[in-house]
């Protein structure tokens, strides 16, 4: 084995140790995750209604919503925003 040959093995194996953390990661948020598509659930900001779960990963890793802005009586806003609320900020989940 040369040295570019070690860089490589080097290389790789770092690779495949980032795609397992992140595995690991993404399992950990899932089950620690109280909240579905099409919840509405609420931050110190207002209410909204889910439409996507995506994954943060930070420490301890964590789900990030998506979803439609509602007003206070639970229907959407005229504008229809969208906006991102991570799983830590929730205050409140109204889960069906």
């Amino acid at each position: 084995m040369n040295l570019e040959e070690y860089k490589i093995a080097i290389d790789n194996i770092s690779r495949q140790a980032e795609i397992e953390k992140k595995r690991i990661a993404t399992e950990y948020a899932l089950s620690n995750n109280p909240v579905s598509i099409g919840d509405i659930v609420e931050d110190h900001f207002g209410k909204f209604q889910v439409t996507s779960v995506e994954f943060y990963y930070s420490m301890p890793p964590c789900c990030k919503y998506r979803g439609i802005e509602l007003k206070k009586d639970s229907t959407p806003k005229k504008n229809q925003s969208n906006r991102v609320v991570f799983q830590s900020n929730l205050i409140k989940d109204y889960t069906k």
